[in-house]
């Protein structure tokens, strides 16, 4: 046994040698947005449309060679995923007066966010080379949430259902999602700017930039807004301009959802003090471009 153990290591090390073991980097463009259901009125419209946002990626691979057309390669890439997520309609917003009470309006209500999630993205995937110069790929990716940011605005203009004097204002949204606090609505801080207005004679205060988890969240913090781990697949080509540098294109499809259910919330209507869950799957969409070098 131990004269045979020396023997097996290297009869292993030659086929790892036969099969031409190489590494190789690339950085891109992320073409990117969320999928999932819209939020609809009434009459059955659409209230939410998704956009994409563009981010990069850069990192490494490496590459067994099996035979001169097969192969499979693993990579390690810094990501930028997310999206443009626009809500736009008749909607609500529950405001809490400073008497404690809870305020339900109704009116014209428009969100605009950009959101950048940044993953360490893990994919596999086994390709072959119908001609030497075109290579095709597909295979899995696991990706761990490093970073999670949106901004944009928020606008509103309503009023109550017994004819309060309208209510209109212009918020920005600045969210941190993995560090940002819950607020209720009456918690506000010592810097923030504020506008403040009578709803049938309650007085509320109501802050002009907002974190993540303040806008419809009045209770406490409820883990991270988008989940740590996406799962999902991936396929595409590369083009060898010569032996080593080349020009990729994939597509990326997540299959889990990435946010947290918790905050899956209507915008659009609720039972009298709070919003109605709706539990939508999102999930992670994405078309890349790359230039790569293989050693």
């Amino acid at each position: 046994m131990n004269r045979l153990l020396p023997l097996v290591i290297l009869l292993f090390s030659c086929h790892l040698q036969a099969q031409e073991l190489s590494y190789g980097f690339e950085v891109g463009l992320n073409f990117s947005q969320f999928s999932g259901p819209s939020e609809v009125d009434a009459a059955g419209i659409d209230l939410e449309s998704f956009k994409s946002s563009t981010g990069f990626h850069v990192g490494g691979n490496l590459r067994l060679k099996f035979v001169d057309r097969f192969g499979m390669k693993a990579e390690i890439l810094f990501s930028q995923k997310g999206g443009k997520n626009v809500f736009d309609g008749n909607g609500i917003q529950i405001f809490n007066a400073e008497n404690g009470d809870k305020i339900l309006t109704a009116g014209a209500r428009k969100t605009i966010i950009s959101v950048t999630n940044s993953y360490i993205e893990l994919p596999i995937t086994g390709y072959f080379r119908p001609v030497p110069r075109i290579e095709l790929f597909a295979g899995l990716h696991v990706s761990v949430l490093v970073g999670s940011a949106g901004f944009g605005e928020y606008t509103y203009t309503g009023q109550t259902s017994i004819g309060s004097d309208p209510i209109d204002f212009l918020a920005e949204l600045n969210h941190n999602y993995n560090k940002d606090e819950g607020r209720a609505n009456t918690e506000i801080g010592e810097f923030d700017e504020t506008i403040t207005f009578d709803i049938n004679s309650n007085s509320v205060t109501f802050p002009q930039s907002l974190g993540a988890y303040y806008l419809d969240y009045e209770t406490k913090k409820n883990k991270n807004f988008y989940n740590p781990l996406d799962f999902g697949i991936v396929g595409g080509a590369h083009f060898y301009f010569n032996g080593s540098l080349y020009l990729g294109i994939r597509a990326n499809y997540g299959l889990i959802d990435v946010t947290n259910n918790a905050y899956d919330i209507s915008h659009a209507t609720s039972n009298g003090t709070e919003q109605i869950a709706r539990a939508d799957k999102d999930t992670n969409f994405s078309l890349q471009a790359s230039l790569g070098f293989s050693f």
